[in-house]
């Protein structure tokens, strides 16, 4: 069972500074690769269960012309959800249902309709501020979205573009549950452009919202008919299964009532639900990301912290580069020791280096000293940093800053809550071409 005193997206003890281990590279041609110091870190598994549709023949997708999704200039009103750092412990008010929370998970065990919004909290209320990303092309043109709650729970979308970086905002949904765990996941280049946004009611059953870009409208998707219920600690990642030899589905990520990590799979036939054999802690945080295989369906990793606070990669692996045996690895790679909770964002490129390999992966999460970052290089098919803590988003005695849910997206943007005296603010941040500078874009929302 999960400790109440922590949550998923909770922001790191200040005091608890975490323990460092070697990391591996994230695949080498479907074997794995670890320093001489990680090693001994890494424990082998056999692959098992499927849970991923595949697909004998290559599935191209179809070029074709789409909508973006409206934006509007109309700034919706912010609403408090806070965390706060106490010493060495971090409590969570939570208001009206629970708490509420957010890449390896335990054992088995497991299973959403639109409705109105509740009441908005009190103004003393201490929520978690929560939200997601995504980035798409768009006639050659980078989007990005970004989801969040206002005051009254309302889901917003915050959107701008490489042409127009001026943030416009619209309403698209309205949860019951005001701290709800936010994932959001939009459909790979090529296919036609759809957006799914992923998010909890009060009694924690799974819910979406999908953004079709041929009728260019918000509608409820058809997971919450699968009566998925999350831990109210749960964290929410999701993804789509799309390349040229993917089964082209939607796969989301949760922590079951039970502590056990789910893998729903959006498949020809319906949602499918697939239980991982992760050790993973309660609240672990968790962060779903494709990785390209030349030849073969995308790998799919997700990173999550285990019962003993490491922050671990587990992976489906497909059938070329896991001895014949599609299936999820438990623990491929473990990296660095985490505080309990510790929020998890990841993301990789659009393209693929002419080695094949993707272009780069950049993987968050929170630390003492601020936001960490860890960069994969598809040039060099290592990691080209690891614990990386750039200035702009560093939390230091010269730059103070607290943190809470963060977010990165496919073209190297990074997103944060950031807490100031009771207005908090959703910031942005966008990696250099060296792939390790990171530069302040500015305050994409203010929760007032």
């Amino acid at each position: 069972m999960a400790d109440a005193n922590f949550s998923t997206l909770e922001a790191v003890n200040p005091g608890y500074e975490p323990f460092r281990q070697g990391k591996p590279l994230p695949t080498d041609s479907g074997k794995q690769v670890v320093t001489e110091e990680a090693g001994k870190y890494v424990v082998p598994v056999v692959p098992y269960s499927d849970g991923i549709e595949t697909t004998p023949v290559q599935k191209y997708p179809t070029e074709v012309q789409y909508h973006e999704p409206p934006i509007y200039d109309k700034q919706p009103n912010g609403r408090n959800r806070k965390w706060l750092w106490i010493g060495g412990a971090i409590c969570l008010i939570v208001v009206l249902a629970a708490v509420l929370g957010g890449v390896l998970g335990s054992r088995k065990s497991s299973k959403s309709s639109t409705s109105t919004p509740s009441s908005t909290p009190s103004s003393n209320a201490t929520l978690q501020h929560q939200i997601a990303a995504v980035a798409f092309p768009s006639n050659d043109i980078n989007n990005t979205r970004v989801y969040y709650q206002a005051n009254d729970g309302t889901l917003v979308e915050a959107a701008n573009s490489a042409s127009n970086t001026t943030w416009g905002f619209t309403s698209i949904g309205h949860p019951e549950k005001l701290d709800s765990s936010l994932a959001a996941a939009v459909s790979r280049p090529g296919f036609p452009l759809e957006i799914s946004v992923y998010y909890t009611d009060n009694n924690y059953l799974l819910q979406d919202i999908i953004y079709n870009s041929t009728t260019n409208e918000w509608n409820s998707g058809t997971i919450s008919g699968s009566n998925y219920i999350t831990h109210p600690n749960s964290s929410l990642s999701a993804t789509y299964n799309q390349c040229r030899r993917c089964a082209n589905t939607t796969i989301v990520a949760y922590q079951d009532i039970n502590g056990f990590v789910q893998v729903a799979n959006l498949t020809s036939s319906g949602w499918t639900l697939t239980q991982l054999k992760f050790d993973a802690y309660t609240g672990t945080g968790l962060a779903l990301q494709p990785f390209y295989r030349a030849g073969s369906q995308d790998q799919i990793n997700l990173y999550h912290q285990t019962s003993d606070l490491n922050i671990t990669l587990g992976s489906w692996d497909p059938t070329l580069s896991n001895t014949g045996v599609d299936g999820w690895s438990d623990t491929e790679q473990v990296y660095n020791v985490g505080v309990a909770g510790t929020p998890l964002a990841a993301a990789s490129s659009y393209t693929n280096v002419t080695s094949g390999f993707e272009s780069w992966i950049q993987m968050l999460q929170l630390s003492t000293t601020g936001i960490e970052v860890n960069t994969w290089s598809g040039n060099i098919n290592d990691w080209l940093d690891q614990y990386n803590h750039p200035s702009p988003m560093a939390n230091s005695s010269v730059n103070v800053k607290e943190y809470d849910s963060i977010a990165v997206t496919a073209i190297g943007s990074a997103f944060a809550v950031v807490k100031s005296s009771g207005n908090d603010s959703i910031q942005s941040w966008q990696v250099s071409d060296d792939l390790l500078d990171w530069t302040s874009t500015g305050t994409v929302a203010v929760w007032a």
